[in-house]
């Protein structure tokens, strides 16, 4: 499998992207790398922030896969530092 630097801005782009539609298959594609890389460093320091900032959205299914993504990475011991940040953001009143 190759490199998240490879891939990771088109990625980025998908995802920031106005159009829900192409930003969740683009959530869906992290995830499926996420699951199935080898090393998700990259992943992890480059994209958490989006990803915590996503968890808040309204639409079920994103905030879904989101939370699906965060807990593969936190499994993986890979974004250990996420945690907090996400606990923060739950308990938020926003």
């Amino acid at each position: 499998m190759t490199s998240f630097y490879e891939y990771g801005p088109f990625i980025q782009e998908m995802m920031q992207d106005s159009n829900l539609t192409l930003a969740y298959e683009a959530l869906q594609v992290l995830y499926t790398y996420v699951r199935f890389a080898k090393d998700i460093k990259s992943i992890s320091f480059s994209i958490h922030n989006f990803l915590l900032e996503k968890v808040q959205v309204n639409k079920a299914n994103f905030r879904e896969l989101d939370l699906k993504i965060l807990s593969v990475m936190i499994n993986r011991d890979q974004a250990s530092y996420v945690l907090p940040e996400l606990i923060k953001r739950f308990k938020a009143k926003n």
